[in-house]
């Protein structure tokens, strides 16, 4: 069964996995462009114990600098917790994340003059006016 995105083919033991993607073949071409941000072994677990839930599992992704990218994917995939901590609003359970070669954990001053992030919820303050704007 096609994928609607990519037109991709699936495993048909398991409709998740991918077999072969020509989006993914483009990406992993040996390319000369600059990776902007590097995401690598990205684990995110809330809650501890039996109440525990894992966001991100292990997550590994280059974000090329002037390139425009979209980070799609089903309500729950962890899109935003990925976003979140790439611009360091919290941190991750382990893995790291680089911003121009810049480790967001000890370098997140630096790290946030040259990354900017519009959330999917409004984000005001309560002292945060019209006049503000």
């Amino acid at each position: 069964m096609p994928s609607y995105w990519t037109g991709c083919k699936t495993d048909k033991e398991n409709k998740s996995k991918v077999v072969y993607s020509a989006l993914e073949s483009k990406t992993q071409e040996n390319c000369n462009l600059e990776v902007g941000v590097s995401v690598r072994n990205l684990t995110k677990i809330y809650g501890s114990g039996n109440k525990s839930k894992c966001s991100l599992n292990n997550l590994s992704v280059d974000f090329y600098a002037n390139q425009i990218t979209a980070v799609l994917g089903p309500n729950g995939a962890g899109k935003t917790t990925m976003m979140s901590i790439m611009c360091g609003l919290f941190p991750p359970t382990s893995g790291n994340v680089l911003v121009y070669n810049q480790d967001i954990m000890s370098n997140l001053a630096e790290v946030r003059r040259s990354v900017g992030f519009c959330p999917q919820h409004n984000v005001l303050f309560d002292t945060t006016s019209r006049k503000t704007f």
